[in-house]
């Protein structure tokens, strides 16, 4: 919460405080894809997890240059098969 002094109009200073909640960013992993969502409203529906995080770094971007601060959630995670070894492309 940020306070800040506003003076009416017979110049005596009054405390305000500016109690906007943080926008709650939520990260999902659905049988399609990576979604990102804002509240109610969704902003894409990404192939994988870096893209969605790269654009719900551009919103965090919009957010706070806008003066909002923002909270991430995200609820899934991607399964990585237990012994699997994984090699760099074009190795063998």
């Amino acid at each position: 919460m940020q306070a800040f002094w506003e003076f009416n109009s017979g110049q005596e200073a009054e405390m305000k405080t500016n109690t906007k909640s943080p926008v709650i960013l939520q990260v999902d992993l659905t049988q399609y894809g990576w979604t990102l969502k804002e509240g109610d409203a969704s902003h894409g529906l990404f192939i994988s997890k870096d893209k969605a995080i790269s654009r719900l770094k551009e919103r965090q971007k919009a957010l706070k240059a806008g003066g909002r601060a923002s909270n991430v959630v995200v609820t899934s995670q991607e399964d990585i098969p237990r012994g699997a070894k994984w090699r760099a492309r074009g190795t063998a």
